[in-house]
C-alpha cells in the first residue's frame, strides 16, 4: 500500500485569467505609451519642418554688367535695396579690377546705408604694365537701418573696374542670414 493520493483542487483557469488580466493590463500601457510617443514625434517632425521652412535663407546675385573706368558712387548694378534693420547680412563675391600704370590705385568701398562695412584697395607698385587682380570678398553685418547696400568706386590714376553682367568677373552675393548671432564668447 502506498501512501493515498490527495486530489488537489487548482482552478488553472482562474490564476490564467489574474495572470492574463495582468498582461493585458501592461500590454495596454506599453501601448499607450507607444501611441503617446508616436503622437509626440509626429507632433515634434511636424514642428521641425514647420521650422525648417520658416528659417529660409534668402540670398540674391548681383552681376557687374559692363566695367567702369571712372569714379562711381553707388553703381546701380550692384545695388541691393530693401534691407531691414537689426537683421544680420553676409556680402561675399569677387571684384576684378586692372590698373595700367606704375602708382594707379582703385578703391571699392560697400556701404550699408552710407557706413563703410567693407574696402578693397588695389595699388599697382610695378613701373611697366598692367596690373590686374582678383579679390574676394566675405563680410558680415547687421542692417542700422532699413536701406540699401551701395559699390562706390574711385581710381586714381587709369583704372578699370571688370564687369561682363556674368560671374566670370565682378559679382556679388547678399544672403540674409536668419540664425546668426554675434557673439564674445571667443575673447
Amino acid at each position: 500500500m502506498g501512501v493515498p493520493k490527495k486530489k488537489i483542487n487548482f482552478d488553472l483557469n482562474q490564476e490564467n485569467k489574474k495572470n492574463w488580466a495582468d498582461v493585458s493590463s501592461w500590454a495596454r500601457s506599453v501601448n499607450e505609451a507607444v501611441e503617446d510617443n508616436d503622437t509626440r514625434l509626429s507632433t515634434t517632425e511636424s514642428n521641425v519642418t514647420e521650422l525648417q521652412s520658416s528659417q529660409k535663407t534668402y540670398w540674391q546675385i548681383k552681376t557687374l554688367n559692363t566695367t567702369v573706368s571712372a569714379n562711381t558712387s553707388d553703381i546701380a548694378d550692384l545695388r541691393f535695396n530693401n534691407l531691414e534693420a537689426g537683421k544680420d547680412y553676409r556680402l561675399s563675391g569677387v571684384t576684378q579690377v586692372r590698373t595700367t600704370t606704375s602708382g594707379g590705385t582703385a578703391q571699392i568701398r560697400f556701404r550699408e546705408n552710407n557706413n563703410i562695412i567693407g574696402i578693397v584697395f588695389h595699388r599697382q607698385l610695378s613701373a611697366s604694365g598692367d596690373l590686374e587682380s582678383v579679390y574676394g570678398i566675405n563680410i558680415l553685418f547687421k542692417a542700422t537701418e532699413n536701406g540699401v547696400l551701395t559699390v562706390d568706386f574711385t581710381e586714381g590714376g587709369p583704372a578699370l573696374f571688370y564687369g561682363d553682367g556674368t560671374r566670370d568677373q565682378s559679382y556679388l552675393i547678399l544672403e540674409e542670414l536668419p540664425n546668426h548671432v554675434e557673439t564674445d564668447k571667443w575673447s
